[in-house]
């Protein structure tokens, strides 16, 4: 955390603003699901359409920086965080799941995010920068239980088939698990949201070249500005926004209270349904939601405690 202006006293920073971003990651995350199926069915290959999301999100994040006077630096400490968390938040599990989305119903997919902020508290706690604290697993599982209540209706598996890619999709977890806790050990000092999240995505762009050159799946708005591009240019503009959020809320509060935004990205992703489909739900779509709340309060009391311990550059 920040000092104040005379260096005296820890200055803790308003929960407002965290909560808000948290939020606000949560609901735009949740329209990506949406605006996935669009650009795949529209014949983007999976590679490229996560190339140019990076590129593109990349590009966007470095004018802004520029324009602030703090554009991403090019020191060790930052190039290794750029491609640590870019292959582990990015490189690796968007690739997957945009892979193995196709094979497997999106609601058995989706299930693995709700094993992300389990995991990502396991780590914190494995690795000494967090503390068993009952409100917070209370937290997690309210949420968990109602994730779970919007998709084990739903996640029945029609081919046993299907299980191989089931397991493949839920091994993202893990590695989204190990960006939250690399995103706050690895942040360099003297580094703020926008420049670290510029630096992230061009991480990812130049990983993915190679490979999506070497697997031939080259695209370039083949089709003109159809429906499927534009859904590439939207979740480019949620992808820069996202990933800002992201190292902001690491640097305020730590990667488990930035974790339990997997349930609010789930369920949003039921908002947007209702929103551009007319989809209607039961009643069990509301307690869930209720229940998510609950997780999110519990999550964010407990994490008062344990935010200062959380290393993280000086804004």
């Amino acid at each position: 955390m920040g000092t104040s202006a005379r260096g005296s006293t820890p200055r803790r920073a308003p929960l407002a603003l965290p909560v808000l971003l948290l939020l606000g990651a949560g609901l735009g995350y949740g329209l990506i699901f949406a605006l996935n199926k669009v650009a795949t069915v529209g014949g983007i290959p999976f590679l490229a359409f996560v190339f140019w999301q990076s590129l593109g999100a990349g590009l966007i994040l470095l004018i802004v920086a520029f324009f602030r006077g703090r554009p991403p630096r090019m020191t060790w400490p930052h190039l290794k965080a750029y491609a640590v968390t870019g292959l582990m938040a990015m490189a690796i599990p968007v690739s997957i799941f945009a892979y193995v989305a196709p094979k497997v119903p999106s609601g058995a997919l989706g299930l693995s995010l709700t094993l992300i902020p389990i995991l990502t508290y396991l780590f914190a706690i494995v690795m000494a920068l967090e503390r068993f604290d009952w409100r917070r697993i209370a937290g997690i599982l309210l949420g968990l239980i109602g994730v779970l209540l919007v998709l084990l209706p739903e996640a029945s598996l029609p081919d046993r088939a299907m299980a191989g890619w089931i397991l493949l999709g839920y091994s993202t977890a893990i590695f989204f698990a190990a960006s939250n806790i690399t995103g706050a050990r690895l942040w360099p000092k003297d580094s703020d949201a926008v420049a670290l999240a510029a630096g992230f995505f061009f991480a990812v762009t130049v990983m993915l070249l190679p490979v999506m050159l070497a697997g031939g799946q080259w695209w370039f708005f083949d089709h003109g500005l159809d429906a499927a591009a534009g859904a590439l240019i939207g979740v480019t503009l949620v992808m820069a926004c996202f990933r800002f959020a992201f190292y902001e809320i690491i640097r305020v509060s730590g990667p488990v209270f930035f974790s339990t935004f997997n349930y609010i990205a789930v369920l949003a992703g039921v908002g947007w349904g209702m929103l551009f489909f007319g989809e209607r739900h039961s009643p069990w779509i509301w307690a869930a939601l209720v229940l998510m709340m609950a997780g999110v309060f519990l999550v964010s009391r407990g994490q008062r405690s344990a935010a200062g311990g959380w290393p993280g550059p000086r804004a």
